[in-house]
């Protein structure tokens, strides 16, 4: 017997464990809304044209694959803190990371090593939030989010809790298409949020997964923008998988919000160590790809296009759901998720009576359906609702 048998048994994730019990299923007529990407009506993740474009126009003109320095490419950054703030506020700085993931992880890991031993995420929230915290070694703390019955943001217990955080804890906060419920809060809600995050001097990260997939790209950047405003410290963790369908590339970005030269200076020492010591460096595919789209008005005008037609899809699915199901609160969700009014008894009633696959908490994700399925998706849900 080796040291390896001492190991604990295996937790299955809760979105790639469903993934592998729907390949294990031999129906034909079997359908996987656990999917966390997007997808488009063929059930493919796509390329999207304005890749395919920026990697034609990469591969003439790179001329290395050299390392990037630590904190990753320059174009890149400066683009990636457009895209959070409009223009980059001041003593404030992005640095390139290994998807959001990897910004959410370096954001933690500093949090536990300089600044705090605790974060609370809403509840519910992306379960791969709690497992890097945890791995990290923060301890987690929750505040509601979601209505009892599942129809929206119950803003009034929100607003309670975070403002029963103690002072100098870490709270993290996502800036639009909530994972799983796809509820957002309006601009004023933000402001409310935000004034108490502030009063209560609370250290925010902010989770951008989904820019662009609730509104315009400058519109759904709101909180970030009103943020910088307030003059505070504080970390955004931005992913290029979704918007753009970047997934395996592992694109994205550390952004960090500081109030003098001499804290910027610190804090990226701080960074670069975390990055020279777990990952070493950034891939530097997608980050040129994204650089190369956003730095020319041709291809950022083709990626917009892109995005919108991404956006309308996930839409026009939401209010088929929304209609078919008779639940309007359902139209009001943004982006890639909903959360279903449903039991974990109706979630596995699914899976066997009508081979329909999703996490236990009842997300599922928008993009897997399509005019092939979602009748069938509907009337199975009627059959348990």
């Amino acid at each position: 017997m080796s040291q390896f048998e001492s190991f604990p048994d295996p937790i299955p994730d809760p979105i790639f464990g469903i993934t592998q019990l729907f390949s294990e299923e031999s129906r034909e007529e079997k359908i996987n809304l656990s999917i966390g990407a997007y997808v488009d009506e063929t059930g493919r993740v796509p390329i999207l044209n304005v890749i395919k474009q920026a990697e034609q126009e990469l591969i003439e003109s790179e001329t290395t694959k050299a390392y990037f320095p630590l904190t990753g490419d320059r174009l890149f950054n400066q683009k990636m803190g457009e895209m959070m703030f409009g223009t980059l506020p001041p003593n404030a700085f992005t640095l390139s990371t290994p998807g959001g993931t990897g910004a959410l992880f370096l954001a933690m890991e500093t949090l536990v090593r300089h600044m705090t031993g605790t974060i609370h995420f809403s509840n519910p929230t992306w379960a791969n939030h709690k497992q890097i915290a945890k791995r990290c070694g923060l301890e987690i703390g929750h505040y509601p989010y979601l209505k009892k019955d599942r129809s929206g943001v119950d803003f009034d217990e929100m607003m309670r809790a975070i403002g029963e955080i103690p002072p100098g804890e870490a709270i993290c906060l996502q800036v639009s298409c909530h994972n799983p419920t796809g509820y957002d809060l309006t601009p004023p809600q933000w402001d409310q949020v935000l004034d108490l995050v502030v009063q209560k001097g609370l250290i925010p990260l902010f989770d951008y997964a989904y820019q662009g997939f609730a509104s315009e790209c400058q519109t759904d950047n709101y909180p970030l923008r009103a943020y910088a405003e307030r003059g505070q410290i504080g970390f955004v963790a931005y992913s290029c998988s979704k918007n753009f369908s970047l997934y395996g590339e592992r694109t994205g970005a550390l952004a960090v919000l500081t109030q003098s030269p001499e804290e910027e200076r610190k804090v990226q020492g701080v960074l670069k160590s975390l990055v020279r010591t777990s990952y070493s460096n950034q891939p530097i595919h997608g980050t040129k790809l994204v650089a190369e789209i956003l730095n020319s008005s041709d291809l950022t005008a083709i990626w917009h296009t892109q995005l919108s037609q991404m956006k309308e899809r996930l839409e026009a699915m939401t209010k088929e759901l929304s209609s078919g199901l008779n639940l309007p609160h359902l139209a009001e969700a943004h982006g890639f998720f909903t959360l279903l009014p449903i039991s974990l008894d109706q979630v596995e009633k699914l899976r066997r009576d009508h081979a329909i696959y999703m996490p236990d908490n009842g997300r599922i994700a928008l993009s897997a359906l399509n005019p092939s399925n979602i009748h069938q998706v509907i009337d199975a849900l009627k059959g348990v609702l």
